[in-house]
């Protein structure tokens, strides 16, 4: 099974990692987290495709 799109759920060090691993592997990648701070440091980071 082949996913296009991905939504990780925490975008602690461990969340943003994945989402930097399945970005440089082509994926879409969706974040979520309660914080929204949180959020926005990943995605600075270029852990994101969008954000939920």
């Amino acid at each position: 099974m082949s996913f296009q799109t991905v939504l990780v759920r925490g975008t602690g060090l461990l969340g943003t990692s994945i989402g930097l691993g399945l970005r440089a592997s082509g994926k879409e990648v969706w974040l979520s987290d309660p914080s929204q701070v949180a959020v926005s440091i990943a995605a600075d980071i270029g852990a994101k495709q969008g954000v939920e």
